[in-house]
């Protein structure tokens, strides 16, 4: 179903497709090596429903592992390339993939994970080296794509969400494209878009809001070398988006930031849709950027579980900046239990929604009810149906746009054989929070030691910016660690 988006793409704008690394791919060079990686995937045994691990960057390949599943019927497991090996084997293990495919880069922390999680997958490394499937992709016939269903899964996702450790979230061809088209159908979204990605491609932002909006409209689209989300590249990523004329800038508030604090003259009148997601806008981020460039930033509300949700295209969008607009076409929000202000809890309903949390039944019966998801934010619903977030889900720790789970930390830090307590929380920060570590040690170490431990084992963002050692964690009479204590 999904693979068909690309046929057209390549059929309707044949000379539209993936700008990368300064040369344009076109999208039928996407769909023959997506389905040359499909006849590879099958000749490794992967068969319709069989899970594909992917660890790759914003690249070309990525979209065609993603579109090789969706040939196939298999489904895309995106990774970040960041991830530490134990963190690789607590995902790998809840998924266990047939394939897994990456670069020699990652390739020895993606075995040294799967002889844990799935012995039996195979890795399958695109750019010469050990596992190397460079010369037999060039030399495989394309293979055939199968019709699928729109309840056939296409791709799963991971959260911590509100309710626990990181959950496996399965979204199927149906649900996808529902996001899709709720989202073209909102933002007036057509073959002449340019969309720039800077966010992950493995993220669900930059899965959705980019790469298959732009395909699904038959745009295109142009993806922002890494090393451009930074300080030091803030000045060429504003010359990028210029000289590509890009008309669509799904992003996050500290990219948008960079960009209004660029020293380039540079003319963004190209430039009709810029959408902020993953953490709170700062409202001098919004001011800024507005005056700098003329064009206002429009917040964009979504989870994991469903993809976009809404998006504020408000006719005066100054006024109403703080909210994140109203929902796509069939999404439904409503508030549950509103205090006097009309603040609750935020539930969606949408044609997009995950029917749930792998191997989760009882949370699944927490959160999912009668079709509808407890998002555990909080918010209300103006009178004109715009929706405000007053408070993010309560376990996270949003750390740069990354919704980070305390316990998995707090589970790194116990398993070091000194500590024998642990409590993570967020200090206030300008983008969201920095993680802090508070400790309980049974023998020596330093903070040194600890945040060195935290490395070997989680990604670099999820390291503790800072670790306090205590004698006790303050506790309530029940026993509860008292977090608010610790900040």
């Amino acid at each position: 179903m999904l693979f068909r988006l690309l046929s057209a793409a390549m059929q309707v704008s044949p000379a539209h497709g993936v700008l990368y690394n300064g040369s344009w791919v076109h999208y039928s060079r996407i769909a023959e090596d997506a389905l040359r990686m499909a006849a590879l995937f099958e000749r490794r045994n992967v068969q319709r429903g069989d899970t594909v691990a992917v660890m790759l960057g914003a690249e070309p390949w990525i979209i065609g592992c993603y579109f090789a599943c969706f040939a196939i019927g298999a489904v895309a497991m995106p990774l970040d390339p960041k991830y530490a090996r134990a963190e690789l084997t607590l995902l790998l293990g809840a998924a266990t993939p047939k394939v897994l495919v990456t670069r020699a880069v990652f390739a020895d922390k993606c075995r040294e994970a799967l002889q844990t999680a799935a012995p039996s997958a195979q890795v399958c490394v695109i750019d010469g080296g050990e596992g190397s499937v460079d010369e037999e992709l060039r030399k495989l016939p394309p293979s055939s794509p199968i019709s699928c269903n729109p309840s056939d899964s296409a791709i799963i996702l991971h959260s911590s969400g509100s309710t626990g450790r990181s959950k496996l979230i399965r979204r199927s061809h149906g649900q996808i494209m529902a996001e899709l088209e709720g989202l073209q159908a909102a933002a007036s979204i057509g073959a002449d878009d340019i969309f720039c990605a800077t966010a992950p491609l493995f993220h669900a932002y930059g899965f959705g809001s980019a790469l298959m909006a732009a395909i699904h409209a038959q745009a295109k689209l142009v993806i922002a070398p890494d090393a451009m989300n930074a300080v030091l590249g803030r000045d060429a990523m504003a010359d990028f988006i210029a000289e590509q004329r890009t008309t669509i800038l799904p992003a996050v508030p500290i990219t948008l930031d960079l960009l209004a604090r660029s020293k380039r003259d540079v003319d963004f009148s190209s430039l009709r849709l810029c959408t902020s997601a993953g953490t709170d806008l700062p409202e001098s981020v919004f001011r800024s950027f507005s005056s700098r460039f003329g064009i206002p930033i429009r917040q964009l509300y979504g989870c994991s579980e469903a993809g976009a949700l809404t998006v504020n295209m408000s006719n005066d969008v100054h006024a109403t900046w703080r909210s994140v607009g109203t929902p796509l076409p069939k999404v439904r929000i409503r508030i549950d239990d509103p205090d006097d202000d009309g603040i609750g809890v935020i539930a969606v309903n949408s044609p997009s929604l995950t029917a749930g949390y792998d191997g989760l039944p009882d949370v699944n019966a927490q959160v999912f009810v009668d079709g509808w998801f407890c998002t555990g934010d909080r918010g209300r619903i103006d009178a004109d149906g715009n929706l405000y977030i007053t408070a993010k889900r309560a376990l996270y720790i949003d750390v740069g746009g990354h919704k980070i789970d305390p316990y998995e930390i707090e589970d790194v830090l116990v398993a070091h054989p000194h500590v024998r307590e642990a409590a993570v929380v967020g200090v206030p920060g300008r983008w969201g929070a920095r993680l802090k570590a508070v400790v309980v040690l049974q023998a020596a170490a330093t903070v040194d030691e600890l945040r060195q431990h935290c490395r070997e084992q989680l990604a670099d963002y999820k390291v503790p910016y800072e670790v306090e050692i205590r004698d006790e964690l303050p506790r309530s009479p029940l026993g509860k660690v008292l977090k608010k204590y610790l900040i």
